[in-house]
């Protein structure tokens, strides 16, 4: 494929971020070293995160293009939105992940159906939030990475891909899961949530959004289906964790490096900030800044100043005033006279302040942090001390980690409400900047500045990722190649056991049927090419809604031609390939019966019916039909499923209600619950129990468990969520 050292040889990567300042900052400053290796990187954007936040050096012009993709208009989504730090609430964030499906695997469809030439990537390297991407970079025979922005000791953390799904022995399945230490760690540890931390991540990790799937999902199937994972650390600095990741992942795990931003020379409007100061004592000040991601209560903010206030210590404040949540313009946010009252000693910036370079003063002691991974690279990479104040996502990791290394002191909070006081805010900036205690955080941080500030370590990390990107694509033999940047007697920590798997299809696992409410995109979805399924069906979907009133059609038929049908027959037809979709996957459509005046007791319109065939071949089966009674659900074409669809448009590669879902994989992993028909009563299906479903005309659906020959197995751990 590739050589790694550039050259003719060199690789093209094609690099998909999340939608955030934090994550797009990162990818592009990888970018730029890898280019500078000799490689080509295609990064895709938006045209105004390219605008405000992209700068390519003219000598990299040539190796680095930046791909604009425009975003779908998406319903509560504001016009213009096109990076999280645009939304007002937090709660908006999930049509802002379905603009960025559509809008972002439409483009990467596009690309990976490039002739073998110099459009067509090597790699793809994704963001958590493109789980889609490996299984279509799968099926044009391009191998994907998984880029960590987190740190190993949080993603260590979290565990193996199937406990972000939800699944598996190491799943957190109550909210005092995230506040110890997992088992399979082997050593001391103190990185685990506090109580207060967990609350608020728990149900966002596990419980799927309205983009159809939870952040953690998305996180796992992006680990789980992509041949190897880089994570944005290094050896010198977290040795352990990246062992924990190797044994967990069981694939190839390289530390990238840290690649904090060189401070930057564009000081337009900030130059009263410098000499401001310049005017101060060396290493005296605090400088205070919280994020582009994090939005602080107006109660934290105004306890940040007055503890700010309360330390005595001169302080520079980049500032992010409350935004209403409703329109999203500033309001006010600090106490009444704080400005007058520090005038002195005090400076607030509103606005975007150059921070590498701020941080990169003299006078400059101390770095009070919500505790995300960026901020900590760039404060550590200038020796700055870090005062830690964590407000969401990793940040808890990362600040226990700090502190466990004692490279910095956490502000004291409440375990069960995290509230703080401006005491506890003062108490630890003097403890970093005046105490005698600060002289030995200094001293740890002044050695560490040489790892995470150190150009030359950073690039031989991003040289040695090259390599084994490199390598993988070259021969499978080299697969297994030892992993730099740890000694050499921990390198096979990082390897897999045995050769990675073929990659598999990405399995998206959809809501219960009450929670589907699909968006609807406002404009058309583009046809895609016809692709053919790989060989074997893991998945499709099946759940129940309340009837429709006796004068309306079933709601759950209106996507579809009105075709003939026998009456009280709820049937779908299944054809191969039409209309194609990217993943190959047919649309099914439901036919309603032409007499809908006896009303129904429920309608199909989602499941998780797990299907298996043997591996290499199609169709797994011939053709299989279930004819209960009056009516049926059939399975046709050898193995095709059905398709529920509630309306036209295609997000995320599939029909947005439900849809079918193929793997290369010769067996199923998903765990099944059977319902019967009365409400809230279940049966636990065994490993080897039979299923079909049955619908007896309108009248009432159930399902069946028994030994019918036509139907599938269904695996042990195969879940269906019936409503």
């Amino acid at each position: 494929m590739a050589d790694a050292g550039g050259g003719s040889g060199s690789m093209h990567v094609l690099m998909l971020p999340w939608l955030a300042f934090g994550h797009i900052l990162p990818f592009t400053e990888l970018a730029k070293r890898i280019a500078r290796q000799g490689h080509r990187v295609t990064l895709l954007s938006t045209p105004r995160n390219t605008r405000r936040l992209i700068r390519i050096p003219p000598d990299l012009a040539g190796l680095v293009r930046v791909v604009d993709v425009r975003l779908p208009r998406v319903e509560r989504l504001p016009e213009g939105a096109e990076a999280s730090i645009d939304l007002p609430s937090d709660d908006l964030r999930p049509y802002l992940r379905v603009a960025y499906d559509d809008a972002f695997s439409h483009t990467l469809s596009g690309i990976l159906q490039e002739p073998p030439g110099p459009g067509r990537p090597d790699w793809v390297l994704i963001d958590y939030a493109a789980y889609w991407a490996p299984a279509a970079a799968a099926r044009h025979g391009v191998p994907c990475a998984f880029l960590s922005l987190f740190g190993a000791a949080a993603l260590g953390f979290y565990g193996p891909p199937e406990a972000l799904m939800g699944r598996g022995e190491h799943a957190r399945t109550k909210l005092e899961d995230l506040t110890v230490v997992p088992g399979y760690v082997p050593f001391t540890t103190t990185v685990a949530y506090r109580r207060f931390e967990a609350r608020e991540i728990f149900e966002p990790g596990l419980v799927p959004d309205d983009s159809g799937v939870s952040e953690g999902y998305r996180f796992g199937v992006s680990i789980r289906e992509s041949q190897l994972v880089g994570i944005r650390s290094s050896a010198e600095f977290e040795p352990e964790w990246l062992r924990v990741l190797g044994e967990l992942y069981q694939k190839p795990v390289i530390p990238v490096g840290l690649f904090p931003p060189p401070p930057t020379q564009e000081v337009a409007g900030h130059e009263g900030t410098l000499q401001w100061l310049d005017r101060q004592a060396p290493r005296s000040v605090v400088y205070a800044a919280f994020g582009s991601e994090a939005k602080l209560t107006s109660a934290q903010l105004q306890t940040i100043a007055l503890g700010l206030e309360d330390s005595g210590l001169p302080f520079l404040w980049a500032f992010r005033p409350l935004a209403d949540d409703e329109t999203g313009e500033a309001t006010a946010g600090l106490p009444e006279g704080f400005e007058e009252r520090v005038n002195s000693r005090g400076l607030v910036c509103r606005g975007w302040v150059p921070q590498a370079r701020l941080l990169a003063h003299g006078s400059v002691g101390g770095f009070l942090t919500h505790a995300g991974w960026n901020s900590i690279t760039e404060g550590l990479a200038r020796g700055v001390r870090l005062v830690l104040l964590p407000l969401m996502f990793d940040q808890g990791l990362n600040s226990r980690l700090l502190v466990e290394k004692k490279i910095g002191v956490e502000v004291e909070r409440d375990e069960d409400d995290g509230l703080f006081a401006p005491k506890d805010i003062a108490a630890a900036l003097r403890r970093v900047i005046v105490e005698d205690e600060g002289e030995e955080f200094g001293t740890k941080v002044k050695e560490l500045s040489e790892v995470f500030g150190n150009d030359e370590m950073n690039d031989q990390c991003v040289r040695e990722f090259l390599r084994c990107l490199s390598e993988y694509g070259t021969a499978s033999s080299n697969r297994d190649s030892s992993i730099s940047g740890l000694p050499p007697t921990q390198l096979p920590l990082l390897r897999p056991q045995s050769p990675p798997p073929p990659a598999p299809y990405a399995l998206p696992r959809h809501r219960p049927a009450a929670a589907l409410r699909p968006l609807r995109l406002l404009r058309p979805t583009p046809s895609r090419a016809t692709v053919r399924p790989p060989p074997s069906v893991r998945s499709a979907s099946f759940a129940l809604r309340p009837p429709a009133p006796p004068s309306a059609p079933p709601p759950s038929v209106r996507a579809g031609p009105r075709r003939p049908a026998a009456p009280s027959v709820l049937r779908p037809r299944l054809t191969r390939g039409a209309p194609p979709s990217a993943a190959g996957r047919p649309a099914a459509r439901l036919r309603p019966p032409p007499d809908h005046a006896a009303p129904p007791s429920a309608i199909v319109e989602h499941a998780d019916l797990a299907l298996s065939g043997p591996p290499g071949s199609w169709p797994p089966r011939a053709s299989h039909s279930v004819r209960p009674a009056d009516s049926s659900v059939e399975i046709q074409g050898g193995g095709w499923l059905m398709d529920y669809g509630l309306v036209e448009e295609e997000i995320q590669g599939w029909w947005t209600t439900a849809g079918c879902w193929w793997t290369t994989r010769p067996s199923p992993e998903l765990p099944v619950q059977v319902s019967n028909q009365e409400p809230n009563q279940h049966k636990q299906a065994t490993p080897d129990s039979r299923f079909q479903f049955v619908l007896s005309g309108f009248n009432e659906a159930k399902q069946v468990l028994g030994a019918d020959s036509s139907a599938y197995l269904i695996p042990e751990e195969a879940k269906q969520v019936l409503e």
